[in-house]
């Protein structure tokens, strides 16, 4: 769940933990409790179309209440677009890769087979209107660069742009009959903001903020996101870096910039999307690093996710 506080995104509860049908084996009937003690969902809002989620305009009416609180309650379909293999083991399986970079480099056509299947059977339909009839509202979606931009040149990922916008066209369809919203997370970015499995690659280090081209080319992933889903009712925001690790942090005017210029391409594409900004372990920073984002990005349009 989430909850936001002057502009800030508290996740409280991380459910990414593989197809939602295996998440939820024990009773989640109901929207836990957040730790303020209040319901992450709004009780009083609308049914959506009758179908027993919480309707998404509720869920944009509760984010600008003046006592904000938990306002949206959701799970993240993590490793559905970049599988990480101890998440997903199944998907490894009969590979000694390690991560996305790695299955594509040793076999492209067979890691493109792997990735049809997967994309076409990790969710469906019945788990979107199950998590609505139980209170849910939202749904995070991490993703590569490659699945929003063709790239040309670098690690040969799959699915290409085409294929991937396709899966995640059919996302938002299933959000918009539920009533859930949907936020876009650039979770792997090229070059590899963390050198993490999750950044699609964990063997060739942490280089997003090495090349200028690294940048530009997360600047247009963000772009066709914004332009294709921006007018989409059921896109709740755009997440524009997952988990920069404490090398690109440091490089705090660098990543700044690249914030500002993600933040202008969602602004300019939604008149609502939220931009969400992603702080990894902000309370274990050295002593002034987690202040060097107070002030800054300041937008009743702008939520920071503290990881």
């Amino acid at each position: 769940s989430y909850r936001r506080e002057a502009g800030h995104l508290y996740h409280t509860h991380d459910a990414s933990r593989g197809a939602l049908r295996d998440v939820y084996s024990s009773d989640h009937s109901q929207p836990a409790e957040s730790a303020r003690g209040v319901v992450a969902t709004s009780r009083d809002s609308k049914r959506h179309q009758g179908r027993g989620g919480p309707s998404l305009s509720a869920a944009f009416d509760v984010m600008v209440q003046a006592d904000p609180g938990p306002f949206i309650r959701g799970v993240s379909l993590g490793s559905m677009f970049v599988p990480e293999k101890w998440m997903t083991p199944s998907f490894y399986a009969g590979s000694e890769a390690a991560s996305l970079c790695e299955l594509v480099r040793m076999n492209r056509t067979d890691a493109a087979s792997r990735m049809r299947r997967h994309l076409h059977s990790f969710v469906a339909e019945e788990d979107f209107a199950w998590l609505a009839a139980r209170g849910y509202n939202a749904v995070r979606v991490p993703l590569g660069y490659w699945n929003a931009v063709d790239v040309e040149g670098g690690i040969p990922y799959v699915p290409d742009a085409s294929e991937s916008l396709q899966v995640l066209d059919r996302l938002f369809d299933w959000g918009d009959a539920h009533g859930l919203g949907l936020l876009l997370d650039m979770h792997a970015a090229p070059g590899s903001q963390n050198g993490a499995d999750h950044s699609g690659c964990d063997s060739d280090g942490i280089n997003w903020h090495t090349e200028p081209d690294n940048i530009r080319l997360s600047l247009a992933a963000i772009d066709a996101l914004a332009r294709r889903y921006g007018p989409h009712s059921a896109l709740l925001g755009i997440e524009v870096l997952n988990e920069p690790a404490w090398a690109v942090e440091w490089d705090h005017g660098q990543l700044l910039e690249y914030y500002t210029r993600a933040a202008d391409l969602v602004y300019a594409a939604s008149p609502r999307a939220y931009v969400v900004f992603n702080v990894l372990y902000g309370g274990d920073f050295p002593s002034g690093f987690g202040d060097w984002w107070t002030g800054q990005l300041v937008s009743d349009r702008v939520l920071i996710d503290l990881h």
